[in-house]
Protein backbone atom coordinates (compact mmCIF):
# COMPACT_ATOMS: atom_id res chain seq x y z
CA UNK A 1 0.00 0.00 0.00
CA UNK A 2 1.20 3.30 -0.76
CA UNK A 3 1.03 6.70 0.92
CA UNK A 4 -1.31 9.12 -0.53
CA UNK A 5 0.97 11.90 -0.14
CA UNK A 6 4.32 10.93 -1.00
CA UNK A 7 3.43 8.03 -2.56
CA UNK A 8 5.98 6.26 -0.38
CA UNK A 9 5.40 2.41 0.27
CA UNK A 10 3.94 1.65 3.71
CA UNK A 11 5.89 -1.33 5.72
CA UNK A 12 3.53 -4.42 6.86
CA UNK A 13 3.15 -2.85 10.75
CA UNK A 14 3.60 0.99 9.62
CA UNK A 15 0.39 3.00 10.62
CA UNK A 16 2.51 6.47 9.36
CA UNK A 17 4.34 7.16 6.70
CA UNK A 18 8.03 7.43 7.59
CA UNK A 19 8.44 9.71 5.25
CA UNK A 20 6.04 11.98 5.68
CA UNK A 21 4.04 10.83 8.90
CA UNK A 22 0.95 10.85 6.80
CA UNK A 23 -2.00 8.45 8.67
CA UNK A 24 -1.67 5.25 6.45
CA UNK A 25 -5.37 5.21 5.14
CA UNK A 26 -6.98 1.86 4.88
CA UNK A 27 -8.94 1.34 1.13
CA UNK A 28 -11.81 -0.82 1.04
CA UNK A 29 -11.56 -3.33 -1.64
CA UNK A 30 -13.97 -1.82 -4.80
CA UNK A 31 -17.02 -3.15 -5.37
CA UNK A 32 -17.90 -4.92 -8.21
CA UNK A 33 -20.50 -2.79 -10.54
CA UNK A 34 -23.74 -5.29 -10.47
CA UNK A 35 -24.79 -5.55 -14.38
CA UNK A 36 -27.92 -4.31 -15.07
CA UNK A 37 -30.52 -7.09 -16.52
CA UNK A 38 -30.96 -5.75 -20.04
CA UNK A 39 -34.93 -5.08 -20.39
CA UNK A 40 -36.10 -6.98 -23.72
CA UNK A 41 -37.99 -4.64 -26.03
CA UNK A 42 -41.39 -4.45 -25.53
CA UNK A 43 -43.27 -5.66 -28.39
CA UNK A 44 -46.62 -3.76 -29.38
CA UNK A 45 -49.73 -5.12 -28.43
CA UNK A 46 -52.13 -6.19 -31.04
CA UNK A 47 -55.48 -4.43 -31.26
CA UNK A 48 -58.52 -5.63 -29.50
CA UNK A 49 -60.16 -6.30 -32.46
CA UNK A 50 -57.71 -8.15 -34.61
CA UNK A 51 -56.38 -10.42 -31.42
CA UNK A 52 -60.80 -11.70 -31.66
CA UNK A 53 -60.82 -11.63 -35.65
CA UNK A 54 -60.11 -15.59 -35.82
CA UNK A 55 -63.11 -16.62 -33.20
CA UNK A 56 -65.16 -14.29 -34.91
CA UNK A 57 -64.38 -16.17 -38.55
CA UNK A 58 -65.12 -19.45 -36.70
CA UNK A 59 -68.55 -17.70 -35.23
CA UNK A 60 -69.61 -17.05 -38.84
CA UNK A 61 -68.55 -20.58 -40.00
CA UNK A 62 -70.93 -22.21 -38.28
CA UNK A 63 -73.33 -19.35 -38.80
CA UNK A 64 -73.21 -19.91 -42.52
CA UNK A 65 -73.70 -23.84 -41.47
CA UNK A 66 -76.17 -24.13 -39.51
CA UNK A 67 -78.28 -21.68 -42.06
CA UNK A 68 -77.81 -24.55 -44.62
CA UNK A 69 -78.32 -27.03 -43.14
CA UNK A 70 -81.64 -25.22 -42.11
CA UNK A 71 -82.43 -24.69 -45.61
CA UNK A 72 -81.90 -27.69 -46.92
CA UNK A 73 -84.34 -29.43 -43.64
CA UNK A 74 -86.90 -26.59 -44.91
CA UNK A 75 -86.80 -27.80 -48.79
CA UNK A 76 -86.90 -31.74 -47.59
CA UNK A 77 -90.41 -30.95 -45.94
CA UNK A 78 -91.37 -28.92 -48.77
CA UNK A 79 -91.20 -31.31 -51.18
CA UNK A 80 -92.46 -33.80 -48.90
CA UNK A 81 -95.95 -32.13 -48.69
CA UNK A 82 -96.20 -31.23 -52.17
CA UNK A 83 -95.69 -35.15 -52.72
CA UNK A 84 -98.20 -35.85 -50.62
CA UNK A 85 -100.86 -33.80 -51.82
CA UNK A 86 -100.03 -34.57 -55.04
CA UNK A 87 -101.25 -38.23 -54.25
CA UNK A 88 -103.92 -37.55 -52.22
CA UNK A 89 -105.90 -35.41 -55.14
CA UNK A 90 -105.53 -38.64 -57.42
CA UNK A 91 -108.11 -40.72 -55.11
CA UNK A 92 -111.10 -42.42 -55.33
CA UNK A 93 -113.09 -39.62 -57.20
CA UNK A 94 -116.73 -38.69 -58.02
CA UNK A 95 -117.39 -37.98 -61.49
CA UNK A 96 -118.22 -34.25 -61.32
CA UNK A 97 -116.14 -32.99 -63.89
CA UNK A 98 -113.16 -34.26 -62.51
CA UNK A 99 -111.88 -36.59 -65.90
CA UNK A 100 -111.08 -33.42 -67.94
CA UNK A 101 -108.53 -32.55 -65.20
CA UNK A 102 -106.73 -35.73 -64.93
CA UNK A 103 -103.30 -36.22 -66.60
CA UNK A 104 -103.47 -38.11 -69.73
CA UNK A 105 -100.15 -38.24 -71.80
CA UNK A 106 -97.89 -40.67 -71.01
CA UNK A 107 -95.14 -42.70 -72.39
CA UNK A 108 -95.17 -46.42 -72.95
CA UNK A 109 -95.61 -48.71 -69.57
CA UNK A 110 -94.51 -52.15 -69.04
CA UNK A 111 -97.45 -53.78 -70.03
CA UNK A 112 -97.16 -54.27 -73.70
CA UNK A 113 -100.40 -55.36 -75.58
CA UNK A 114 -100.42 -58.26 -78.41
CA UNK A 115 -101.22 -57.26 -81.52
CA UNK A 116 -104.05 -59.59 -81.88
CA UNK A 117 -107.90 -58.84 -80.91
CA UNK A 118 -108.24 -58.39 -77.58
CA UNK A 119 -109.60 -61.44 -75.50
CA UNK A 120 -112.98 -60.76 -73.79
CA UNK A 121 -113.73 -63.14 -71.13
CA UNK A 122 -116.39 -65.58 -71.33
CA UNK A 123 -119.48 -65.73 -69.36
CA UNK A 124 -117.86 -68.77 -67.46
CA UNK A 125 -114.85 -66.87 -66.57
CA UNK A 126 -117.01 -63.85 -65.16
CA UNK A 127 -118.62 -66.40 -62.72
CA UNK A 128 -115.63 -65.03 -60.04
CA UNK A 129 -116.85 -61.39 -60.16
CA UNK A 130 -118.77 -60.72 -57.19
CA UNK A 131 -122.56 -60.60 -57.20
CA UNK A 132 -125.45 -60.16 -54.66
CA UNK A 133 -124.87 -61.23 -51.21
CA UNK A 134 -121.37 -63.17 -50.16
CA UNK A 135 -122.04 -63.21 -46.52
CA UNK A 136 -120.30 -61.54 -43.74
CA UNK A 137 -116.78 -61.70 -42.34
CA UNK A 138 -117.37 -64.36 -39.86
CA UNK A 139 -118.12 -67.09 -42.62
CA UNK A 140 -121.85 -67.12 -41.94
CA UNK A 141 -124.08 -68.64 -45.13
CA UNK A 142 -125.27 -66.28 -47.85
CA UNK A 143 -128.49 -64.59 -47.48
CA UNK A 144 -131.13 -65.96 -49.53
CA UNK A 145 -131.19 -63.92 -52.71
CA UNK A 146 -134.36 -62.27 -53.44
CA UNK A 147 -136.31 -62.96 -56.33
CA UNK A 148 -135.35 -60.91 -59.32
CA UNK A 149 -137.78 -57.72 -60.23
CA UNK A 150 -138.76 -58.43 -63.64
CA UNK A 151 -139.68 -55.02 -64.85
CA UNK A 152 -135.90 -54.31 -63.91
CA UNK A 153 -134.65 -57.02 -64.76
CA UNK A 154 -136.23 -56.85 -68.31
CA UNK A 155 -134.75 -53.08 -68.45
CA UNK A 156 -131.30 -54.97 -67.70
CA UNK A 157 -132.08 -56.65 -70.36
CA UNK A 158 -133.10 -54.30 -73.37
CA UNK A 159 -129.50 -52.28 -72.61
CA UNK A 160 -127.34 -54.90 -72.84
CA UNK A 161 -129.17 -56.39 -75.98
CA UNK A 162 -128.92 -52.65 -77.46
CA UNK A 163 -125.16 -52.50 -76.42
CA UNK A 164 -124.27 -55.84 -78.19
CA UNK A 165 -126.20 -54.51 -81.63
CA UNK A 166 -123.86 -51.25 -81.32
CA UNK A 167 -120.88 -52.78 -80.35
CA UNK A 168 -121.45 -55.75 -82.88
CA UNK A 169 -122.37 -53.60 -85.59
CA UNK A 170 -118.58 -51.90 -84.59
CA UNK A 171 -116.87 -54.93 -84.32
CA UNK A 172 -116.07 -54.48 -80.93
CA UNK A 173 -115.92 -57.57 -78.77
CA UNK A 174 -117.87 -57.25 -75.26
CA UNK A 175 -119.40 -59.40 -72.49
CA UNK A 176 -122.03 -58.90 -70.04
CA UNK A 177 -123.26 -60.80 -66.78
CA UNK A 178 -126.57 -60.07 -64.52
CA UNK A 179 -127.04 -60.20 -60.70
CA UNK A 180 -128.67 -62.79 -59.14
CA UNK A 181 -131.66 -60.16 -58.06
CA UNK A 182 -131.67 -58.70 -61.31
CA UNK A 183 -130.41 -55.23 -59.79
CA UNK A 184 -127.36 -54.91 -61.67
CA UNK A 185 -125.53 -55.12 -64.79
CA UNK A 186 -122.18 -55.56 -65.66
CA UNK A 187 -120.52 -54.73 -69.29
CA UNK A 188 -116.81 -55.37 -69.42
CA UNK A 189 -114.90 -53.83 -72.55
CA UNK A 190 -111.58 -54.76 -73.10
CA UNK A 191 -109.01 -51.74 -72.12
CA UNK A 192 -107.08 -52.38 -75.32
CA UNK A 193 -109.49 -51.19 -77.58
CA UNK A 194 -109.54 -48.02 -76.04
CA UNK A 195 -106.52 -46.86 -74.77
CA UNK A 196 -102.98 -47.33 -76.11
CA UNK A 197 -100.22 -49.14 -73.55
CA UNK A 198 -99.98 -46.73 -70.63
CA UNK A 199 -102.43 -44.23 -71.23
CA UNK A 200 -105.60 -43.10 -70.26
CA UNK A 201 -106.48 -41.24 -73.33
CA UNK A 202 -109.12 -42.67 -75.46
CA UNK A 203 -108.10 -43.60 -78.87
CA UNK A 204 -109.18 -40.52 -81.17
CA UNK A 205 -111.41 -43.38 -83.34
CA UNK A 206 -112.93 -44.21 -80.37
CA UNK A 207 -114.05 -40.92 -79.22
CA UNK A 208 -117.61 -41.44 -81.34
CA UNK A 209 -118.43 -45.06 -79.83
CA UNK A 210 -118.23 -44.05 -76.64
CA UNK A 211 -120.81 -41.15 -76.76
CA UNK A 212 -123.08 -43.66 -78.48
CA UNK A 213 -122.53 -46.24 -75.77
CA UNK A 214 -123.54 -43.49 -73.55
CA UNK A 215 -126.79 -42.82 -75.51
CA UNK A 216 -127.84 -45.62 -75.48
CA UNK A 217 -127.67 -46.67 -71.82
CA UNK A 218 -129.84 -43.34 -71.53
CA UNK A 219 -132.48 -43.62 -73.41
CA UNK A 220 -133.66 -46.11 -71.12
CA UNK A 221 -133.31 -43.79 -68.31
CA UNK A 222 -136.81 -43.14 -68.35
CA UNK A 223 -138.19 -46.14 -68.88
CA UNK A 224 -138.79 -47.05 -65.13
CA UNK A 225 -136.78 -46.70 -62.01
CA UNK A 226 -133.49 -44.88 -61.39
CA UNK A 227 -130.13 -46.21 -61.67
CA UNK A 228 -126.34 -45.34 -61.31
CA UNK A 229 -123.34 -46.05 -63.75
CA UNK A 230 -120.58 -46.88 -62.16
CA UNK A 231 -117.07 -47.02 -64.53
CA UNK A 232 -114.62 -49.28 -63.03
CA UNK A 233 -110.57 -49.68 -64.58
CA UNK A 234 -108.94 -52.50 -64.87
CA UNK A 235 -105.02 -53.38 -65.44
CA UNK A 236 -102.71 -56.58 -65.90
CA UNK A 237 -99.99 -57.01 -63.18
CA UNK A 238 -97.08 -55.60 -64.99
CA UNK A 239 -95.59 -52.96 -62.77
CA UNK A 240 -95.86 -49.19 -63.95
CA UNK A 241 -93.72 -45.82 -62.52
CA UNK A 242 -93.80 -42.68 -64.18
CA UNK A 243 -94.36 -39.55 -63.16
CA UNK A 244 -98.08 -39.35 -64.63
CA UNK A 245 -99.03 -43.13 -63.08
CA UNK A 246 -96.80 -44.35 -60.34
CA UNK A 247 -98.62 -47.63 -60.28
CA UNK A 248 -101.26 -49.49 -61.96
CA UNK A 249 -103.67 -47.64 -59.74
CA UNK A 250 -102.90 -44.50 -60.88
CA UNK A 251 -103.36 -45.67 -64.32
CA UNK A 252 -106.79 -47.64 -63.82
CA UNK A 253 -108.34 -44.67 -62.06
CA UNK A 254 -107.64 -41.96 -64.82
CA UNK A 255 -108.78 -44.61 -67.45
CA UNK A 256 -112.33 -45.17 -65.44
CA UNK A 257 -112.57 -41.39 -65.37
CA UNK A 258 -111.59 -40.43 -68.71
CA UNK A 259 -114.48 -43.26 -69.97
CA UNK A 260 -117.16 -42.30 -67.95
CA UNK A 261 -116.69 -38.34 -68.77
CA UNK A 262 -116.65 -39.78 -72.58
CA UNK A 263 -120.03 -42.00 -72.54
CA UNK A 264 -122.10 -39.59 -70.62
CA UNK A 265 -124.38 -37.75 -72.35
CA UNK A 266 -124.15 -33.55 -72.35
CA UNK A 267 -125.74 -32.18 -68.74
CA UNK A 268 -126.02 -35.93 -67.57
CA UNK A 269 -122.63 -35.93 -65.46
CA UNK A 270 -124.41 -36.10 -61.65
CA UNK A 271 -124.24 -37.48 -58.39
CA UNK A 272 -125.44 -40.82 -59.87
CA UNK A 273 -122.34 -41.58 -61.68
CA UNK A 274 -118.86 -42.70 -60.03
CA UNK A 275 -115.59 -43.69 -61.46
CA UNK A 276 -113.23 -45.86 -59.49
CA UNK A 277 -109.67 -47.86 -60.12
CA UNK A 278 -108.96 -51.57 -58.85
CA UNK A 279 -105.42 -51.94 -60.45
CA UNK A 280 -104.44 -54.82 -60.40
CA UNK A 281 -106.55 -56.12 -57.61
CA UNK A 282 -109.12 -57.78 -59.19
CA UNK A 283 -108.02 -60.10 -62.19
CA UNK A 284 -110.50 -62.70 -63.62
CA UNK A 285 -108.22 -64.57 -64.82
CA UNK A 286 -104.28 -65.75 -64.22
CA UNK A 287 -101.69 -63.17 -65.13
CA UNK A 288 -99.21 -65.08 -65.99
CA UNK A 289 -99.82 -65.63 -69.32
CA UNK A 290 -100.01 -63.02 -72.29
CA UNK A 291 -103.52 -63.97 -72.94
CA UNK A 292 -104.41 -63.88 -69.29
CA UNK A 293 -103.52 -60.17 -68.91
CA UNK A 294 -104.98 -59.06 -71.51
CA UNK A 295 -108.15 -60.07 -70.55
CA UNK A 296 -107.53 -58.44 -67.22
CA UNK A 297 -107.09 -54.97 -68.38
CA UNK A 298 -110.45 -54.07 -69.13
CA UNK A 299 -113.40 -51.24 -68.33
CA UNK A 300 -116.19 -52.18 -66.30
CA UNK A 301 -119.31 -50.44 -66.81
CA UNK A 302 -122.08 -51.07 -63.86
CA UNK A 303 -125.40 -49.77 -63.84
CA UNK A 304 -127.34 -50.43 -60.85
CA UNK A 305 -131.45 -49.80 -59.83
CA UNK A 306 -131.29 -47.14 -56.83
CA UNK A 307 -134.71 -47.32 -56.17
Amino acid sequence: MFCNNCGNEFGIDEVFCHNCGTPRQSQQPQQPQQQQPQQQPQQPQQPLLQQQRPNNRSARTLLIAAGAIILTLLLTVGFLVTYIINNAQLGSVESSGVGSTLPTDLSQTGSTPDTSKPAVPTPAETESLPTGDVGDSHGDPPARQKEPDPRRLERLTAISDDLFLLLEEAGIDYNNSFSPDGERLVLMLAADNWFDSGSSDIQHQMVDLAERIGNTIYNHEDDGDPFAITVVGHTDNVPINTVRFPSNWHLSISRAVNFLYSIMPQGKLSHNCAASGAGDMSPIVTNDTAEGRQMNRRIEIIITFTG
